[in-house]
Parts: C-alpha cells; sequence; structure tokens
C-alpha cells in the first residue's frame, strides 16, 4: 500500500491503514485529484454521516482521539523504549533504559484500548498525522 486500478485515463488510488481506509481518490489524466465519497453500508460510511448530522459531536470525537494518542504518545512511548531496550537482541547496541513513567498493567491496558479506539476513528475520517499516529501504525511513512 498505497496500490491503484487503473480506469482508461483515470486512476483510483487507494492507501490503507491498519485501522481502515487512510485515502481513496480517483486521479483524472489531467492530475487533478477528487476524494471518493465511502460506500454506503461502510464503517467510514457512517462516521461521515455522523459527523455531517451532527458536527459538534463529531469534532468533539476528532478532538478528543487526537488528544488520547497524543497522552499515549507521552505516556506509552517511555515504556515501549524501555523494552526495546532491555530485549537481549537489542541491548547490545543500545545503553539500558529506564522510563521515567511507570504505570499499573491496569492503566497500560485501558490507554492501549484507547488508542486502539482513537486510531480507529481517525481512519474512518481518512485523518492521518505522522506523529500523532506513531503509535498506533509504527515508523512505516
Amino acid at each position: 500500500m498505497p496500490t491503484g486500478f487503473t480506469l482508461g485515463s483515470e486512476r483510483i488510488e487507494v492507501a490503507v491503514s491498519p485501522y481502515g481506509m487512510r485515502r481513496i481518490c480517483l486521479t483524472r489524466a489531467d492530475g487533478a485529484q477528487e476524494r471518493l465519497d465511502p460506500a454506503p453500508g461502510t464503517p467510514e460510511h457512517w462516521r461521515e454521516r455522523l459527523s455531517q448530522r451532527h458536527p459538534k459531536v463529531s469534532r468533539a470525537t476528532a478532538v478528543g482521539a487526537v488528544a488520547v494518542l497524543v497522552v499515549n504518545l507521552v505516556l506509552l512511548a517511555p515504556q515501549l523504549l524501555e523494552v526495546v531496550a532491555h530485549l537481549s537482541v537489542r541491548s547490545d547496541r543500545f545503553p539500558p533504559s529506564v522510563s521515567p513513567v511507570s504505570l499499573p498493567v491496569w492503566l497500560n491496558t485501558i490507554l492501549t484500548v484507547t488508542a486502539a479506539l482513537a486510531a480507529t476513528e481517525r481512519a474512518l475520517t481518512f485523518r492521518h498525522h505522522r506523529i500523532v499516529d506513531i503509535e498506533t501504525e509504527g515508523l512505516s511513512p
């Protein structure tokens, strides 16, 4: 991914994330791009309808998703770095790292689940930010 499908002189381009569609657009012969609407019955279509019918709820959900991902990035990233630094495969390359953040397992579990939900919400709205979504998508472009 991304991939494309040629339709005569036009092309449909698609990119996905682990949580849903990242982008789907029609590229015309002159190079102009047009985002395609989600197909009825898909989660992306449901999210778009929510956005049209209840814009305040939609906006609050989007802001909440970004907040969850930023909080998770700040709290979970140092803990993950500590785990990676202690792996026997990596221990010879990296000095030992001790996370300044130490949360109980139940809180880490809640943060991980909320991050997955927030990432899903962002995927359903075709939103992606390299830094904000790094936690749920890894380092791939």
